[in-house]
């Protein structure tokens, strides 16, 4: 360390690192969440197909595809996506478990009526972030200070 505790030139302390693993953990757990979504909209085709009198299919699949084009057109630095992705990586097994479930439950019911959904990123994305902060409260108000672990991992 140099004068004063900083670093030296071409030193890193370790918070400085952690702080900058973050934006590529916070686009790893978005990326992961848009190709659910996508997943979710190709579900929703096949249901169409599979029940072609029920237009609520169709309408879903494509607020989905909207939903997965307005994501991915939210920035990895947006907030939403820091208080995701902090939430993710603080989840012990038993939260991974319910957090897709939780995350299932809103992507599958995401637009299934006769007139679908706007495919709102932030809104999604804020009642998500809430629906899964309820099953651990306080965590992802603030992003973590250390390299966000790989998704479902265990503690």
């Amino acid at each position: 360390m140099g004068y004063g505790g900083l670093p030296r030139e071409g030193q890193v302390d370790a918070q400085q690192e952690d702080n900058m693993n973050q934006p590529a953990e916070v686009r790893g757990f978005r990326s992961s969440l848009i190709g659910i979504a996508d997943d979710s909209s190709g579900w929703r085709y096949r249901k169409a197909r599979e029940f072609p009198w029920d237009a609520r299919n169709v309408e879903s699949a494509k607020s989905l595809r909207r939903l997965c084009t307005a994501l991915s057109e939210l920035s990895p630095e947006d907030e939403l996506w820091g208080r995701y992705a902090a939430i993710w990586s603080e989840a012990t097994g038993d939260d991974c478990l319910r957090f897709v479930e939780i995350e299932h439950e809103m992507l599958q019911a995401y637009g299934f009526s006769y007139r679908g959904a706007s495919g709102n990123a932030e809104q999604f994305l804020y009642e998500l972030v809430n629906a899964l902060e309820v099953v651990v409260p306080g965590i992802g108000f603030e992003p973590t200070t250390r390299a966000l672990r790989m998704r479902c991992s265990t503690n």
